[in-house]
C-alpha cells in the first residue's frame, strides 16, 4: 500500500510541476460520475466479472460491485460496455492492502474539468469550487441522485464515493477522506494545472 501511494504521489507531483518557462504540464483527467448499484447492473455482466477475477460484493445497497486484487487491475481496462464503465478505487480497501473496490458507473462523466473554477487542499480533502455552469449542473446532479453515491474520478480511479444527502447548491464539492494531506495537496495541484485556461 505504501509503495502504491508513493507511486501515485510521485505521478501527481510530476503532473503538477510547473517550470519557469511555463512549458506544457502533464494533464490529469477528472470526472464526476453517476454510480450504478449492483441491483441495476445487466445480468450478463456476472460472467464478465468472474473472467476479470472480480470477487462480487454481497451488499446490494452500496455502489461497490466487487473487489479486485491489485495485480489484476489491468482486466478493468479491457472491459467494454455501452451501459457501464468499471473503475477501481485509488486505494486498497482491506487490511492486507491486496484488494481495490470495483465501482460501476455510467459510461460518461456528468461533470469534467471544464466545470471547475479552482480547487484547494483542505486537510486530507480537496475542495472543488465550480464555475457558474458547474454549480448549476452539480445542483441538478445532486438533486437527481439524492440517496445515491456519486464517484469523483481522477485518472480513471475513484478517489471519493460520497452518498448525496440532498441537493447541493453552493457550488462546492469535497473529495474527502484522502490518505494524507500530502496527497490532497498533490491532487489539488494536479487538477488546478489541468483546468482549461
Amino acid at each position: 500500500m505504501k509503495t502504491y501511494c508513493l507511486i501515485v504521489l510521485t505521478f501527481l507531483a510530476l503532473a503538477s510541476c510547473k517550470t519557469k518557462t511555463n512549458e506544457n504540464v502533464q494533464k490529469v483527467s477528472f470526472g464526476i460520475y453517476e454510480t450504478i448499484y449492483p441491483s441495476d447492473l445487466p445480468a450478463t455482466l456476472s460472467d464478465s466479472l468472474s473472467v476479470m477475477h472480480i470477487r462480487t460484493a454481497t451488499e446490494a445497497e452500496e455502489p461497490i460491485i466487487g473487489y479486485i486484487k491489485s495485480d489484476s487491475l489491468a482486466f478493468l481496462n479491457d472491459f467494454m460496455s455501452n451501459t457501464c464503465k468499471l473503475l477501481n478505487t485509488a486505494y486498497t480497501v482491506d487490511s492486507d492492502s491486496i484488494y481495490h473496490a470495483v465501482v460501476a458507473v455510467k459510461p460518461v462523466a456528468v461533470m469534467s474539468l471544464s466545470t471547475i473554477k479552482k480547487t484547494k487542499a483542505d486537510g486530507n480533502g480537496v475542495v472543488l469550487v465550480f464555475n457558474m455552469e458547474g454549480a448549476n449542473l452539480f445542483a441538478k446532479i445532486t438533486r437527481h441522485n439524492a440517496g445515491k453515491a456519486i464517484a469523483f474520478v481522477v485518472e480513471n480511479q475513484v478517489y471519493s464515493l460520497p452518498v448525496v444527502n440532498a441537493e447541493i447548491r453552493d457550488g462546492r464539492a469535497l473529495i474527502g477522506n484522502l490518505e494524507s494531506e500530502t496527497l490532497a495537496t498533490a491532487l489539488s495541484e494536479s487538477i488546478n494545472a489541468s483546468l482549461p485556461k
